[in-house]
Order: C-alpha cells, then sequence, then structure tokens
C-alpha cells in the first residue's frame, strides 16, 4: 500500500475567500481514487501565502 498525501495551495486572499481549494481537493481525491494501492493519509491546505513578491491581491469579484 503506497501513503500519499495532498497538497492543495492558493496564493491570494481573494481565493482564500472564495474556497478555491474546493476544486483542487475534488481533483486529488478522484485521482488518488484510481489506484487500489494508494491510501490518502494526510491533506495539506495553503492558504494566501505567494513567494512572488508582497504585493496584496486585490479581490474583485
Amino acid at each position: 500500500m503506497k501513503r500519499v498525501w495532498a497538497y492543495y495551495r492558493v496564493s491570494t486572499r481573494c481565493q482564500v475567500l472564495h474556497h478555491d481549494t474546493t476544486l483542487q481537493q475534488k481533483a486529488c481525491l478522484n485521482y488518488v481514487s484510481n489506484f487500489r494501492d494508494w491510501k490518502l493519509e494526510r491533506e495539506i491546505e495553503e492558504l494566501a501565502v505567494s513567494g512572488y513578491g508582497v504585493k496584496q491581491h486585490l479581490c474583485t469579484s
């Protein structure tokens, strides 16, 4: 059995407010379900962290 982790990340506050990791989570869970010998052991979510500069992103929607 392979133990796998899923990593979800958004980089702006706007994405955090709109729960944009939901689609990433669904895609990862669907992908993992294709492998019988895989077991999702841990999910990691990283919110509003960007390594590109320090500018704040505006949420327009």
